[in-house]
């Protein structure tokens, strides 16, 4: 008898199994949960007119464990979030948290006063205000 692609849905437990079904359609036969890979945080870059604004969400970094370098023209947001303590001592069920280093680059179209460079760190996001040179500065 050939075997069907999909396996035959009881009621028993429907939820799981459309909840699983949709998991290997997402990311593929066999696997569960999100995909693999570097991580990458997810970043925001505003302009404004006389500056540009970047929110970076880098939950878990701590500030020391991030560094911003900027240009005239570029910047680049690299970091690493470490893994907990419970982690790596103990043997994971599901781990869906990603762990290691980022690199960030951009380029910017105007360019920038590097010394002037505003940074926060708040609640797990890293904010920074890029002023744009002006013909004064």
């Amino acid at each position: 008898m050939p075997e069907f692609p999909f396996k035959p849905l009881r009621l028993r437990n429907l939820e799981q199994q459309l909840e699983q079904a949709f998991d290997e359609l997402v990311y593929g036969q066999g696997r569960s949960g999100p995909p693999t890979g570097p991580w990458q945080p997810a970043i925001d870059l505003y302009e404004l007119p006389d500056c540009y604004l970047v929110e970076a969400d880098v939950p878990g970094v701590a500030p020391e464990d991030l560094r911003v370098e900027v240009e005239e023209h570029g910047l680049t947001i690299s970091g690493r979030r470490q893994s907990s303590s419970v982690e790596r001592s103990a043997h994971g069920i599901c781990i869906e948290r990603r762990k290691g280093s980022f690199l960030r680059h951009f380029v910017l179209e105007h360019a920038i006063v590097p010394e002037r460079v505003e940074r926060q760190h708040q609640e797990g996001t890293l904010i920074l205000r890029l002023p744009k040179r002006t013909s004064k500065s």
